[in-house]
């Protein structure tokens, strides 16, 4: 079985006190819209910054305004649609805390950032999504009741 090791990070819309919207993207591959993730590094010390820098490049968040907080860890075997195959996750999720809202980024509808669609949505939002629900369903609750 293939083991895959992920690092999620849940970003709340910045400068919105108690938001309970979340940073998205679409990945077209797999039809579905994510949370930013990266491969997980085995040092924590490590992953957090190959984390920060993802970020940066990826999402244009300045590093020097983005804080993480490793909530803790889950794993989940599930049906990799992308890949038509059976695979074993370890999943490591972080709350990511942007200062500032990043100059390219809106706080309403869709918008593009480093090549990236992005939305926020509600964890309600994604549950209730068919798609999201279907692939992500172990992602998206093991964000509601770890952060």
């Amino acid at each position: 079985m293939n083991i895959i090791s992920s690092s999620i990070v849940a970003i709340a819309q910045p400068g919105v006190p108690d938001s309970n919207q979340y940073l998205l993207y679409y990945d077209a591959g797999w039809d579905c819209w994510f949370f930013p993730n990266r491969s997980s590094t085995p040092d924590i010390s490590d992953d957090e910054r190959d984390l920060l820098n993802y970020l940066n490049t990826e999402f244009k968040i300045p590093v020097q305004d983005c804080t993480l907080d490793l909530h803790g860890t889950e794993e989940s075997t599930k049906q990799s649609t992308e890949h038509n195959e059976e695979r074993h996750y370890l999943y490591r999720f972080y709350a990511g805390v942007v200062r500032t809202l990043p100059e390219q980024w809106s706080l309403e509808g869709e918008f593009e950032i480093g090549g990236h669609r992005c939305k926020w949505m509600t964890i309600a939002d994604m549950l209730a999504d068919e798609r999201i629900n279907a692939i992500n369903h172990d992602v998206v609750t093991a964000v509601r009741d770890k952060l």
